[in-house]
């Protein structure tokens, strides 16, 4: 006798009732994380189901995605029937990316991907691009003999990436598929689009009215590109981006040969300022395998010599060795840098927090009052904003959204930019604190500001 219920009804296993209960009594994600662990058709239709809801979360979509091995490219295919009349939401475009990531694995399974995202029809762009974006992480789209089933594909993911209202992720999605369709780092001949119209978008997502994020991904696509028109767009780009996205494009830039002459050609040529490039940048430059780059980085930056301000730093570490007045020191504190620093419960938090100051070597203190453009964090550099009206802000980059930059500045003061009322950003890539700010302070009170700073810690003792 069959267990499956009256006469007529189809059987089932046992093992599929948990499933069924499941769907009334379990909450979606412990439901979802008992499909995952099974390997039955029951257990795939509760995938694929859980993958369908309109309430899709973060978490069940990692449960889904946990569970596809061996089923990844069924589960897309259910998606992508019903794609049309799903949101594009965060979590589902990550799900499905994911899924195509897992499911790019036999020669068979890229072609079903391909076909899946490249034949038209009544999906939503963001499930193609969203196929795709996880394609490309696993299997490079140049050189591919069917390289122009894509154009269609690249058309819909460039329309993604230049919608602003589509969600961030799926815009990163469509640029990474727009690199691997240019070819990347391979030849042109190789493209899978026209690398020239690829250019020409990405190059548009890198303006300063984009979000910080698709700045960066826009930039480095170009940057790592076989085409070198596309990265002189990238060298040109540099002086007018936020530090924090400068800084990661520069170290793409660095990490390739061509790319990094590229660059010291720039520096030299006075298109870029030499002082954009972060320290650790330029140590990689400098012990660079390459002869060119290493002499071009030291005749840009050349090593630390017995100049004025080292001498100048000496003498201070010397004499601060033999400690101040603490409490003048915080009366200097409070004439020269509470207007952007915090120390000693007071002042501005605009640059670094001097709170810490006391754990710094003493040297490494002196230096940066005296020199404090030898090394500017990105993140405390200061920026210069020109609106359309002409008006000029300047501070620290302190916040950076989809359409607003915010400037902190002396004194405490916060700015809040539109984006759409930019007409130039420029980062360079020295502080805020003026040049020559440490030989403006007289010597004794220059000791007494580093015994405030110091918070009356000790200091060793010259003999």
């Amino acid at each position: 006798m069959g267990t499956g219920g009256g006469p007529g009804r189809p059987r089932r296993h046992a093992r599929d009732a948990p499933l069924r209960r499941s769907r009334s009594r379990r909450p979606p994600l412990e439901a979802t994380l008992l499909a995952a662990g099974r390997d039955s058709p029951a257990a795939t239709a509760a995938l694929a189901a859980a993958a369908l809801r309109g309430d899709l979360d973060g978490f069940t979509a990692r449960a889904i995605a946990s569970g596809a091995r061996g089923r990844a490219l069924e589960l897309l295919h259910a998606i992508a029937g019903a794609s049309s009349r799903l949101s594009p939401a965060p979590d589902r475009e990550w799900l499905v990316d994911a899924l195509a990531a897992t499911a790019a694995g036999t020669p068979a399974e890229v072609d079903g991907l391909v076909a899946l995202a490249t034949d038209s029809g009544v999906r939503g762009a963001w499930f193609d691009v969203a196929v795709l974006g996880g394609l490309v992480r696993r299997v490079p789209l140049a050189g591919r003999a069917d390289r122009r089933r894509f154009a269609g594909a690249v058309d819909r993911a460039a329309a993604v990436a230049a919608d602003a209202s589509a969600a961030t992720g799926s815009r990163l999605a469509a640029i990474r598929c727009l690199a691997a369709a240019a070819g990347g780092e391979a030849a042109p001949a190789a493209a899978a689009a026209d690398p020239a119209v690829v250019r020409e978008c990405l190059g548009g997502l890198a303006a300063r009215t984009q979000p910080a994020p698709i700045q960066q991904a826009a930039l480095g696509a170009l940057a790592t590109s076989a085409d070198p028109t596309a990265l002189a767009l990238v060298i040109d780009a540099l002086p007018g981006l936020e530090p924090t996205v400068r800084a990661a494009v520069i170290g793409t830039v660095a990490d390739r040969r061509d790319a990094a002459a590229g660059l010291l050609t720039a520096i030299e040529e006075g298109k870029v300022p030499a002082a954009l490039v972060p320290l650790d940048r330029r140590a990689v430059l400098a012990k660079s395998a390459d002869e060119g780059i290493r002499v071009a980085a030291a005749r840009i930056w050349p090593p630390e010599g017995a100049g004025e301000a080292a001498a100048r730093i000496g003498d201070l570490v010397a004499l601060a060795a033999h400690g101040g007045d603490l409490g003048r020191g915080r009366d200097v504190f409070a004439r020269h840098c509470a207007a952007c620093h915090r120390a000693g419960g007071s002042g501005q938090a605009v640059g670094p927090d001097l709170a810490e100051a006391a754990d710094r070597p003493l040297e490494k203190l002196v230096t940066d009052i005296v020199d404090p453009n030898r090394s500017v964090e990105p993140r405390y550099e200061a920026a210069v904003v020109v609106t359309v009206d002409g008006d000029v802000v300047d501070g620290v980059l302190v916040e950076s959204s989809a359409d607003t930059v915010v400037l902190a500045r002396a004194g405490g003061e916060r700015r809040a930019v539109p984006r759409s009322a930019i007409e130039t950003l420029s980062a360079t890539g020295r502080s805020l604190m003026p040049e020559g700010f440490g030989r403006t302070i007289p010597a004794v009170e220059f000791v007494d500001l580093i015994e405030f700073l110091r918070d009356g810690r000790p200091v060793p003792r010259v003999p």
